[in-house]
């Protein structure tokens, strides 16, 4: 349940800042939806992605960190790069160690997650979604590769003391743009997938007083759900005449 508290908390929040060759962005309702590629705007865009998110769960806190790029061709296409960086530290409350010393607060624990992910999104031209309700839909495939560091108190009972995983990610997605039309800036970017992931894991056991580690395969698929708050800032370059 922490490490389904802590996904929806990464998933949540991203500021972006983009920037477009644009006569008419602020013409009409149609024309400030602040997605990255507009495909009535004169020229290609580029957007910049950044995210600083704390957080605390229960006795745990961490942070959740993201920088990258969305750089658009052909008018409705785009390729994105990011960097992903997230810790998470926690503890328990009225806990016994393994010599059965009580402590009120003990068993600490570490979580390390570094990724960068690249994705091609595609946006779907349907001018009518985009000026009657603000909606922008797109279709992505995307890669991502990582390293996951969970490191637990050898003194407390754990399931494993510590565990590293390696991984490839990748998937394909559908989603969609919503902004307000009360705001030029801020927008809901939601999106639903598929992906599969394969990870090499090795995984530190504790029998008796000897570590033994154990290294394995694994294959996991799933759905991709994200949800983010998007704030964009746009800055328009007129075209000389």
């Amino acid at each position: 349940m922490k490490n389904f508290y802590l996904l929806i908390f990464c998933l949540l929040s991203r500021i972006i800042f983009a920037q477009a060759n644009d006569t008419i962005l602020y013409a009409s309702f149609s024309d400030n939806i602040k997605t990255p590629f507009n495909p009535i705007g004169s020229d290609n865009t580029y957007a910049l992605k950044a995210r600083v998110l704390p957080f605390l769960l229960g006795n745990g806190s961490g942070i959740s960190t993201l920088l990258g790029t969305e750089i658009g061709f052909l008018k409705r296409n785009s390729i994105g790069f990011e960097g992903i960086y997230i810790t998470k530290h926690d503890t328990e409350d009225k806990v016994t160690d393994l010599n059965g010393v009580y402590h009120e607060t003990g068993n600490r624990s570490k979580y390390f997650e570094r990724a960068i992910l690249v994705d091609y999104r595609f946006y779907f031209n349907f001018q009518k979604y985009r000026r009657q309700n603000g909606l922008t839909f797109y279709t992505s495939c995307f890669f991502k590769k990582g390293q996951i560091d969970e490191r637990n108190d050898p003194n407390f009972r754990n399931e494993y003391i510590n565990r590293k995983e390696d991984y490839n990610s990748y998937g394909i997605v559908l989603g969609s743009i919503l902004n307000f039309k009360n705001s030029e800036h801020f927008g809901f970017d939601v999106s639903l997938g598929y992906f599969r992931k394969d990870k090499n894991i090795s995984t530190d056991y504790r029998e008796a007083t000897l570590i033994k580690t154990i290294n394995s395969n694994e294959i996991g698929t799933g759905l991709r759900i994200g949800l983010t708050i998007d704030y964009w800032i746009f800055v328009s370059n007129k075209k000389k005449n």
